[in-house]
């Protein structure tokens, strides 16, 4: 999952947008193989990550990925996801790239987990098949949605956010 305001890049020659911006339909070009997919939903979570003042949650925080952190060049910017999101890495011969769970990144330089946050939103694009989008300069897996799926789920849109007076 990629924190709201992550901006990701849907397809190679189109703009950046933020991720909560992307819309059920929209397509959906992977920057590593070049397939294309149709964005099916998106789904949002907002996690709140105190209570009275007491850090909770604390292996829910976001991890932090520093500009140019990965090689020296990407991510463009600095970027947050979610705990076990999977990052695509090039590995030592850089042929083959490996999918890491962003978690397990921590420790190499400007890699973190951003403890700062007192909430925010976690946001999960999922596409009609496997595969990745981009973001800053770097590729991340996009969920998918395989086998049957509900008739309502090619229309399916970013449900409204509830404050906290409505709960």
């Amino acid at each position: 999952m990629l924190v709201a305001g992550t901006p990701v890049r849907p397809t190679p020659d189109g703009p950046e947008i933020p991720v909560e911006a992307l819309r059920p339909g929209n397509l959906l070009v992977d920057p590593l193989t070049g397939h294309e997919g149709r964005l099916l939903l998106i789904l949002s979570r907002e996690i709140d990550f105190r209570v009275a003042g007491v850090p909770i949650f604390q292996h829910l925080y976001p991890i932090l990925i520093a500009k140019g952190s990965i090689d020296g060049i990407r991510p463009l910017t600095d970027i947050r996801v979610s705990p076990c999101h999977k990052i695509m890495i090039a590995d030592a011969s850089g042929y083959n790239m490996l999918a890491i769970a962003a978690q397990n990144l921590i420790g190499r330089p400007g890699i973190t987990r951003d403890k700062n946050l007192v909430s925010c939103i976690y946001v999960l694009p999922i596409a009609d098949r496997p595969m990745k989008i981009e973001f800053a300069g770097i590729a991340v897996e996009c969920m998918a949605l395989i086998g049957k799926r509900p008739p309502s789920a090619s229309h399916a849109a970013l449900p409204a956010r509830r404050s906290r007076s409505d709960m």
